[in-house]
C-alpha cells in the first residue's frame, strides 16, 4: 500500500488542524486552559498525591494515531468506484474505531475514579483527549464511510 503513509500524515494533520479551525477553537481553548490551570494547581498544591499509576490517564492518547491509521488503511484500500455511485462503508474499520473510542472512554472514567484527590486534573485531561478523539473520529469516518464533505 504505497499511499498509506501519506494518508496517515494527511489524516493526522487534519485531526490536529481541526482543533484550531474556526468553529472548534471555541471548545478547544477552554479545554486546553482547563488542563493547564488544573495541572498548575496540582503541581503547586497537591504534588505529593501523584502516583506513577496515574500516568494511565494518558493511554487514550494512543488511540489518536491508531484511529488515524485505521482511517488511512480504509482510505487507501477502498475499491475505486465511478463518481455517481456511493462506495460501501468499511464495516470492520468502523467497528474498530468505535471500539477504540469506547476503550478510551472506559479508561478515562476508571482513572477519574481512581485519582481521588486529583479528579479535576483527571477530568480535564479526559475531556481534552475525548475532544481530540471525537474530531479525529469525525475526520476518519469520511474515508471509512466513503462520503467526503
Amino acid at each position: 500500500m504505497p499511499g498509506v503513509w501519506q494518508a496517515l500524515v494527511s489524516l493526522s494533520k487534519w485531526g490536529i488542524g481541526a482543533l484550531w479551525s474556526e468553529g472548534f477553537v471555541i471548545v478547544t481553548v477552554p479545554l486546553l486552559l482547563n488542563v493547564l490551570v488544573s495541572a498548575s494547581w496540582t503541581t503547586i498544591r497537591r504534588r505529593e498525591h501523584w502516583k506513577s499509576q496515574y500516568f494511565v490517564i494518558f493511554v487514550p492518547l494512543l488511540a489518536f494515531p491508531a484511529i488515524a491509521f485505521i482511517g488511512a488503511i480504509a482510505w487507501r484500500s477502498g475499491v475505486p468506484v465511478p463518481p455517481l455511485f456511493r462506495p460501501e462503508p468499511n464495516v470492520i474499520a468502523a467497528w474498530a474505531v468505535n471500539i477504540l473510542d469506547i476503550a478510551a472512554i472506559v479508561i478515562g472514567i476508571v482513572m477519574i475514579f481512581k485519582m481521588k484527590r486529583l479528579r479535576w486534573l483527571s477530568m480535564s485531561i479526559f475531556l481534552f483527549i475525548q475532544w481530540m478523539l471525537q474530531l479525529i473520529g469525525f475526520i476518519v469516518n469520511m474515508p471509512i464511510g466513503g462520503v467526503w464533505l
